[in-house]
């Protein structure tokens, strides 16, 4: 595939005609093997595809398989961070490429979906799934997380717990094994914020030293403010937190407005307007021409466009149609 100005591969691709409502389905896939890891290139590369195909008559969702029993605690958290962006997705391993139903594995009797017969209803199940698993770090008190790190085995004891707590909290019960993939879901989550609960910890400590901010080792950030991926060198981490170079300079240059950084949700990108609203990249470019949308444009070194921000107080037709936030 080539868009964006980036060449990239799929893995696969299923297309499917809806047959109640007409239109078309696309799912376009990338699959690892057991010891792969889906990263955040992988995700950007199929949401360049989305974005790419995605029309009034054709919805596109990007689809993640793994032949694994469980995820890693890092794509988990990309996962999540989609889910968190209202981004539909659908999310395949182990337990459901063993089903002919894939949706008997995992999901209960009160899942949207359990038959689910198409695409979307797949990505409403997974939306579903994760949106609970980034819940289920609320439970780390109560299921005792450092002595379950020590042993790395539930007890029978502690997945019933589990199973209680959960039913109290959505008023459906979850299978057992259910219950113990989202507490050894749990694990892993919890592993991967302690980690970046310390880091984070160091770079405040730094910021006493260096309040205007520095550079920060490693790979696969994301800017707060274009989603970019970004590394080492690229990066920019300050009191707000971390952003590409290009969004840091806008931000010295007022270009972003420090409103911007404190509160996200004063603002929408050009993508999210796209996701979450509907709105059709040419309808976005036609309401800029007329005035209807003032954009604050972000430019890169050789002045082509880098991102667009729409800040609801300078775009108050916007402010009706954000959705509330979830509780």
């Amino acid at each position: 595939m080539n868009s964006g100005g980036k060449s990239f591969e799929v893995d696969f691709v299923i297309v499917k005609q809806k047959s109640m409502s007409g239109g078309i389905e696309i799912g376009v896939g990338e699959a690892k093997d057991t010891g792969g890891e889906i990263e955040q290139a992988d995700i950007d590369n199929l949401l360049r595809f989305v974005d790419a195909v995605t029309d009034k008559d054709i919805k596109c969702y990007p689809i993640f398989s793994k032949t694994a029993d469980r995820f890693q605690a890092s794509e988990l958290e990309r996962f999540g961070e989609l889910a968190d962006k209202g981004i539909p997705f659908i999310v395949i391993n182990n337990p459901q490429l063993d089903h002919y139903f894939p949706n008997w594995a995992t999901w209960t009797s009160n899942t949207r979906y359990k038959y689910a017969s198409s695409l979307e209803e797949m990505a409403h199940n997974t939306i579903y799934r994760y949106s609970k698993m980034r819940w289920v770090v609320r439970l780390a008190s109560i299921l005792k997380y450092s002595k379950i790190a020590r042993q790395m085995k539930l007890t029978d004891k502690q997945i019933k717990e589990y199973q209680t707590i959960f039913e109290k909290e959505y008023g459906e019960k979850i299978p057992r094994e259910e219950a113990e993939e989202s507490a050894r879901n749990l694990i892993n989550f919890m592993e991967l914020m302690l980690k970046l609960a310390h880091k984070e910890h160091l770079r405040k400590q730094r910021l006493e030293k260096e309040p205007e901010g520095f550079h920060i080792e490693g790979q696969g950030y994301n800017c707060m403010i274009c989603s970019n991926t970004i590394s080492d060198q690229e990066t920019w981490y300050d009191k707000y937190g971390i952003k590409c170079l290009i969004c840091q300079e806008a931000v010295k240059k007022k270009k972003i407005p420090v409103s911007a950084l404190k509160n996200r949700d004063s603002w929408y990108s050009d993508n999210e307007l796209k996701w979450k609203l509907d709105i059709k990249r040419s309808t976005i470019n036609r309401l800029i021409r007329e005035g209807e949308l003032k954009p604050r444009l972000i430019l890169n070194s050789n002045g082509k466009t880098h991102c667009q921000l729409f800040l609801l107080k300078e775009n108050p037709s916007l402010v009706a149609k954000k959705p509330a936030p979830q509780a």
